[in-house]
């Protein structure tokens, strides 16, 4: 009977020893978890925030792109408008020079009628 009060005794301890081994792992895998979730939200957070920069940088790109893009519309609208009015000072300078060359035969013309009378 001694024998078996000590041998449970024993046993006891073991166990008891035991339980504060599984408290201790328990604890150890819990702090592990904890930290396992708080690095996972913080690349969260992280990623998040690299989401809304690069979700903002291409908000800014599109809004760049549309700005260059009116811009050559403007620029190639002013060079058309400019081509135009080259082109019609090039037909005004034509047409003043046909008159001009008018002028002259009209005044040879009227000179060489005037040598004829006299």
């Amino acid at each position: 009977l001694k024998g078996d009060r000590k041998r449970l005794k024993a046993e006891k301890f073991e166990l008891l020893s035991q339980m504060k081994q599984l408290y201790a792992t328990l604890e150890d895998k819990e702090k592990e978890l904890r930290d396992f979730i708080r690095n996972y939200e913080q690349r969260m957070r992280e990623s998040e925030s690299s989401l809304q920069r690069l979700a903002i940088e291409r908000d800014e790109a599109e809004r760049e792109r549309w700005s260059i893009l009116r811009h050559a519309r403007d620029e190639a609208e002013r060079g058309l408008a400019l081509a135009t009015q080259l082109n019609l000072r090039h037909a005004q300078i034509q047409q003043l020079k046909i008159l001009h060359e008018i002028m002259i035969l009209k005044l040879l013309f009227a000179f060489a009628i005037f040598l004829a009378l006299l």
